[in-house]
């Protein structure tokens, strides 16, 4: 076990760095090392395969934690038509399709049925480590299909307790109600413990000032919960993730975020180590064709009910085509349903080994797949321009010297009153739908649209701007406007929000002139209101606040000694406008 354990370390390492040579995420050349260690390649062979799988489940289990840790209920809200009813629909859409796919390769009924089942979700593993790596995490894209994609995972256990239950009890749908009864229990049993019992836990382990006890009793949490839903006939996974969301509620999620990342990062490796070695070179030049006809039908099927959904809830430009490329790796639950479906003797030993390679080799394609997003796009948009863009409340002469606030969302609505109290001319380019309509009602003036495209930035009239604001959205589409600035020699200022030092200096580096940290300067204003309080004086406490804002930040260019911006300058930018040092 030892042994092993080394052997997937160093060869999941060679991997990784592999992978970053050649420009993909870590966990393909995790997959990679797995096939290179697995029984089915011959040389150097991982020997306790079960005990590795065993802690595999450990892995998927705290990624899924950790997720859950991460994700807050209340992302869902902007975004809560599609990710929720949307999803579900497309679940139900997904799951039929799957189960004729299986049929019509003469799968038997029950088989077919369970493989729609494994085929409904994408994989929230995968989908977040590829985001993550190609810095879309926070992109309006990113997010829909991140919550998709979870909402996705909440359905899978369900649906397999039902459908189990129907298999097992002659297909009675009474009888298959029971365990969604218990998996209801489960849930409403989670929110009364999240609630009173969870915070008062942890609160008394944090009393001790232990990093070591407090990172025992938050994984303790996740992987205890887990293994309790395991023996009620759930998920491990399932229950780890359900207890991320409910202590992402409490005042101790982001601690225990922080404390349990190095060790969710170790079981992930051996997650996808064990995910390849699984892999079988043999069988899957064997069975070649019927494979890659499941990955292309059934995942490329899925992805297009999941663009007609995303497109039908209003989502248009490169969000449906996103959401195609970027979601078609089966879901990482999909080996959960499978080797339950084996065990049950509802997948003979074929079908199981077809799926399961079915399912790896879609992990593995996936993130090349989402990297074909972006120049698909610009390959439709050169076929048909896009020509009309919606504005709303805007005058009827032509916008000069304003702002435009690009990539909308509640910071820029922020900004959008504090101008509008001041009387100066702005715009809003929003790229949610439910965000321009409540703009809209607010008389705010709208574009709706991504703020990369050429027809939305000049409806904006952002040739005519003396200020472009960027307050969310993909920092390379940032990056890719403020370059037309010095190529059309245009005067105005640029200004970006970013959640990293490094991506500060990537934004000044690549030509902006200021950068804004939103979570710095929230803990300033809280700061100052705490000195305050305490009886300091202001000018002492103005100096306390910039001396941390100068040490975190970074010197922002273009700004005073007090902080205030400088007045724009009419000549165009002519390189760098400065550098954020290391934090």
């Amino acid at each position: 076990m030892i042994a092993d354990i080394i052997l997937i370390l160093v060869v999941g390492l060679g991997g990784g760095l592999l992978a970053r040579i050649l420009g993909q995420p870590l966990f393909l050349g995790y997959i990679f090392a797995g096939v290179v260690v697995g029984p089915h390649t011959g040389g150097v062979t991982v020997s306790g395969i079960p005990q590795i799988e065993q802690l595999a489940d450990i892995g998927v289990a705290l990624l899924l934690f950790s997720l859950g840790l991460e994700f807050t209920l209340k992302e869902l809200l902007p975004i809560k038509g599609v990710t929720i009813v949307g999803t579900c629909l497309q679940v139900g859409l997904t799951f039929f399709w799957a189960a004729l796919v299986g049929h019509v390769i003469g799968w038997p009924g029950p088989a077919a049925w369970w493989f729609g089942a494994a085929m409904v979700s994408s994989s929230t593993a995968v989908i977040l480590k590829t985001l993550t790596d190609r810095g879309h995490l926070r992109t309006l894209s990113g997010r829909v299909m991140l919550g998709m994609s979870i909402v996705q995972d909440l359905t899978v256990i369900p649906l397999m307790i039902l459908l189990g239950g129907i298999l097992e009890s002659g297909l009675s749908l009474v009888g298959a109600m029971v365990p969604l009864a218990w998996t209801a229990a489960f849930l409403v049993a989670m929110k009364l413990v999240g609630t009173h019992v969870t915070p008062v836990w942890l609160r008394f382990i944090a009393r001790w000032n232990s990093r070591e006890l407090f990172m025992l009793a938050v994984i303790g949490l996740g992987l205890g919960i887990g293994y309790l839903t395991h023996l009620i006939g759930l998920s491990l996974a399932f229950g780890a993730f359900i207890t991320g969301l409910v202590l992402n509620e409490s005042e101790y999620g982001h601690r225990a975020l922080c404390e349990m990342i190095p060790i969710r990062d170790l079981f992930s490796l051996l997650f996808f180590v064990s995910v390849g070695m699984l892999l079988d070179p043999a069988l899957l030049w064997r069975n070649a064709a019927t494979i890659v006809f499941l990955v292309a039908v059934v995942c490329g099927g899925r992805g297009l009910l999941l663009a007609a959904v995303t497109h039908a809830f209003g989502y248009r430009r490169i969000i449906p085509v996103a959401v195609f490329f970027g979601m078609l790796p089966i879901s990482e639950i999909a080996f959960v349903v499978i080797r339950t479906g084996a065990a049950d003797g509802i997948l003979s030993a074929d079908i199981y080994s077809v799926v399961l390679n079915a399912v790896i080799v879609s992990m593995l394609v996936g993130p090349l797949a989402a990297s074909l997003a972006t120049p698909f796009y610009a390959g439709l948009r050169r076929i048909w321009p896009e020509t009309r863009v919606a504005t709303v409340n805007l005058p009827e002469a032509p916008l000069r010297q304003h702002a435009v606030i690009a990539g909308g969302g509640r910071f820029a609505r922020h900004v959008a009153l504090a101008l509008r109290e001041a009387g100066l001319p702005f715009v809003i380019i929003e790229p949610l739908y439910q965000s321009f309509a409540e703009g809209k009602s607010q008389g705010f003036p709208m574009v709706y649209g991504e703020p990369g495209q050429e027809a939305v930035l000049d409806a904006a009239g952002f040739s005519r701007a003396r200020l472009v604001l960027f307050t969310q959205g993909d920092r390379q589409e940032f990056q890719a406007v403020v370059a037309r600035r010095a190529a059309d020699r245009l005067g105005f200022r640029g200004l970006a929000t970013a959640d990293a030092t490094e991506d500060g200096a990537a934004l000044l580096a690549a030509g902006f002139d200021e950068v804004v940290f939103p979570d710095l300067e929230g803990g300033l204003e809280m700061a100052r209101r705490t000195l305050l309080a305490m009886g300091t004086p202001e000018p002492e406490i103005k100096q306390h606040l910039e001396r941390i804002r100068q040490r975190e930040s970074g010197p922002v260019a273009g700004a005073d000694p007090a902080g205030t911006p400088a007045p724009p300058s009419a000549e165009p930018p002519t390189g760098p406008a400065g550098v954020l040092p290391p934090a």
